[in-house]
């Protein structure tokens, strides 16, 4: 099931669900929804299931549009090797910007003595 929460400055947002034709519209309304709603200055999508679809990926391109328009940076964390290898092997790897793992919370690095 999707769902997001906040990583105080970024909002995750956890897409567990395939996107497909079926479900794109329901979505995308969600996202976006979610995106333009708090205070956080970057979003991470958080996409979980193994098969990334051509729909999912226009999904993808439409809502980085969305958060950039909203003065936001949208990065995608890309759990499932799969998943991954569909954008390394459309070249779509280079339109998005790839995170390893989740981004540390505000404030987390000086309480570990960084800063």
């Amino acid at each position: 099931m999707n769902h997001h929460y906040r990583l105080t400055p970024h909002l995750v947002v956890v897409l567990e669900d395939v996107v497909d034709i079926g479900n794109v519209h329901e979505v995308q309304r969600w996202m976006c929804a979610v995106a333009r709603t708090g205070e956080h200055r970057s979003v991470v999508a958080d996409v979980r299931s193994p098969l990334l679809t051509s729909t999912a990926l226009h999904m993808l391109f439409a809502f980085q549009g969305v958060v950039n328009d909203e003065g936001r940076s949208l990065s995608l964390l890309v759990r499932h090797p799969l998943a991954l290898k569909v954008l390394r092997l459309t070249d779509l790897h280079a339109a998005f910007h790839l995170v390893p793992a989740l981004p540390e919370p505000l404030g987390a690095a000086k309480v570990r003595g960084w800063g």
